[in-house]
C-alpha cells in the first residue's frame, strides 16, 4: 500500500510540474486543514448532545471542561452548527477549484502539444484534450478528498482510543479484516478503468471516422454497418462501466455495513455493551462514515491514476521528433527524401522511405483511393504534418493547402476572412472584395 501511495504522489508531482498549475499545494493543504477543523467541531457537537440529552460525560477531561462552558452558554451550539457547515462549504469549493484549475492547465498543455507535434489524428486530439484531461483533474480533487477523510478517521480513532482502548482493539481487528475485500475491489475497479480507457479511445476514433466520411457512408449505403460497429463499441464500454459501478458501490458501502454488524455483535456481548456511551456511538459512526469516504476516494484516485499513466506514456512518444524537417534553399523544386510517417497511437506507417520531387511551376496530379495518403502527403509537403524521419527541401514556406474539408471556423464572417491577418481592415473594404470576387454567387 505504501508503495502504491508513493507512486500516486510521484505522479501528482510529475503532472504538477508539467502543467504548471498554480497554488495546488496551498489549496490542498487548506482543504485538509478545514477538514480537520470540521472533524473537531463534529467531536464537540457529538459530545455536547451526549452530555445534554443523555447526561453522559466523556472520558476526556479537557472536553468535559469545554462541555461545561457550552452547557452554561447553549447559544454556542447554534454557532457551532453554522460554523460546521460554513467549513464544509469552504472545503467543497476549494476541492472544486483544484479540479477546475488542473483541467484548464492540462487542456491548455495538451492543446499546445497537438499543435506542436504535428502527427496527432483528429480523433486522438479530441480524446486527449477533452476526456483524458478531465479524468486527470478528477484525480486531484479525489486525492485531496482521500487525505481529508483519512486524517478525519485518524482524529476519530484518537478520540476513541483515549475514551476506551478495549473497544478500539475490537474495532481494529474488524478494520484489518475489512481491508482484505476492499483491496480486492479496488484492484478490480482499476482493471475495469483501464479497459474503459482503451474502448473509449476506439469509440472516439470510430465516431470521428464516421463524421469525416459521412457522405461516402451514405453513398455506399453503409449506415447500418457503421451504426452496428459503433453500438458494439459502446456496449463494451458500458458493460465495463456497469461492472465498475457495482465494484465501487460495494467498496463504498462495506465500512457502513461493517459498522452496523459490529454494533449488532456488541449488543450481544454484555461486557462491551456497557461501555457504549452516546458520544462513543456517535464518534464510531462518524469514523466509519469517514472510512467509507476514504475507500471510495482511494478507489477513484487509483482509477484516475490509470489516465495519468496513459498521459505519461503519451509524453514519452510526443517528444518532438525530426525538428529540422524543413530546409528552405534556392532550388527550383520541392523534394521529400526518406520520409517515414505514421500518426501517434497507430501501428501502421502511411509512408516508409518515401522520395518525391515536384518541379517548380509545374502542375501535378496525385490519384488514389480513399485512405491511401493523398491528404497526408499534402500535409507533409506543406509542413502541416511532421514525419518521424526524412527531410523536406523547398524554395519557399508559403504554401496554400486546400483540403477536402473547408477551413471554416464557427465564428463571424469577418473573423474567418481576417484569420491569420494582423492588419486592421474596415468592413466596407471586406464587402468590396467579397462582391468583386463574387463569393456569394
Amino acid at each position: 500500500i505504501m508503495n502504491k501511495l508513493k507512486d500516486i504522489v510521484n505522479d501528482i508531482l510529475y503532472i504538477s510540474k508539467l502543467t504548471k498549475t498554480k497554488n495546488k499545494k496551498i489549496l490542498i493543504f487548506s482543504a485538509i486543514l478545514l477538514s480537520q477543523f470540521s472533524a473537531g467541531i463534529d467531536l464537540f457537537l457529538i459530545a455536547t448532545f451526549a452530555s445534554l440529552i443523555a447526561f453522559q460525560d466523556t472520558n476526556i477531561e479537557i472536553i468535559n471542561i469545554v462541555l461545561a462552558v457550552i452547557n452554561d452558554n447553549r447559544i454556542l451550539i447554534i454557532f457551532l452548527v453554522i460554523l460546521r457547515y460554513l467549513v464544509a462549504y469552504s472545503q467543497a469549493i476549494i476541492l472544486k477549484k483544484i479540479e477546475l484549475s488542473v483541467t484548464v492547465s492540462l487542456r491548455t498543455y495538451l492543446f499546445s502539444k497537438m499543435l506542436e507535434q504535428k502527427n496527432f489524428s483528429t480523433a486522438d486530439s479530441y480524446y486527449y484534450i477533452n476526456t483524458l484531461s478531465s479524468h486527470i483533474s478528477f484525480f486531484y480533487s479525489n486525492f485531496a478528498q482521500f487525505l481529508n477523510f483519512f486524517l478525519q478517521a485518524v482524529a476519530y480513532t484518537a478520540y476513541l482510543m483515549i475514551s476506551d482502548i478495549e473497544l478500539v482493539r475490537f474495532f481494529t481487528i474488524g478494520v484489518i479484516i475489512l481491508g482484505i475485500p476492499i483491496t480486492k475491489l479496488i484492484s478490480a475497479s482499476r482493471r475495469y478503468m483501464h479497459q474503459q480507457f482503451k474502448f473509449g479511445l476506439d469509440a472516439n476514433n470510430e465516431l470521428v471516422n464516421v463524421l469525416e466520411n459521412l457522405s461516402l457512408i451514405k453513398m455506399l449505403r453503409m449506415e447500418k454497418k457503421e451504426k452496428d460497429t459503433f453500438q458494439d463499441l459502446l456496449t463494451k464500454i458500458y458493460d465495463i462501466v456497469y461492472k465498475d459501478y457495482k465494484v465501487q458501490f460495494f467498496n463504498g458501502q462495506l465500512p457502513n455495513f461493517f459498522t452496523l454488524i459490529v454494533f449488532a455483535i456488541i449488543l450481544n456481548i454484555s461486557g462491551l455493551m456497557s461501555k457504549i456511551t452516546l458520544d462513543i456511538l456517535g464518534v464510531t459512526i462518524r469514523l466509519f462514515q469517514a472510512l467509507s469516504t476514504v475507500t471510495s476516494a482511494l478507489n477513484k484516485v487509483i482509477n484516475a491514476q490509470v489516465h495519468i499513466k496513459e498521459f505519461m506514456e503519451l509524453e514519452k512518444v510526443t517528444v518532438v521528433k525530426n525538428p529540422d524537417y524543413i530546409t528552405v534553399d534556392n532550388s527550383d523544386k520541392i523534394e521529400l527524401k526518406g520520409i517515414d510517417f505514421k500518426y501517434i497511437n497507430s501501428e501502421t506507417y502511411i509512408f516508409e522511405n518515401l522520395d518525391l520531387i515536384i518541379e517548380k511551376d509545374s502542375h501535378n496530379i496525385i490519384i488514389g483511393p480513399n485512405g491511401s495518403g493523398k491528404s497526408t502527403l499534402l500535409g507533409l509537403l506543406g509542413n502541416v504534418l511532421r514525419p518521424e524521419k526524412g527531410k523536406l527541401f523547398t524554395f519557399s514556406e508559403n504554401f496554400a493547402y486546400i483540403g477536402a474539408t473547408p477551413y471554416i471556423f464557427r465564428t463571424t464572417l469577418r473573423k474567418n476572412i481576417m484569420y491569420g491577418n494582423p492588419k486592421k481592415i474596415d468592413d466596407s473594404e471586406i464587402m468590396k472584395m467579397l462582391h468583386e470576387f463574387k463569393v456569394f454567387n
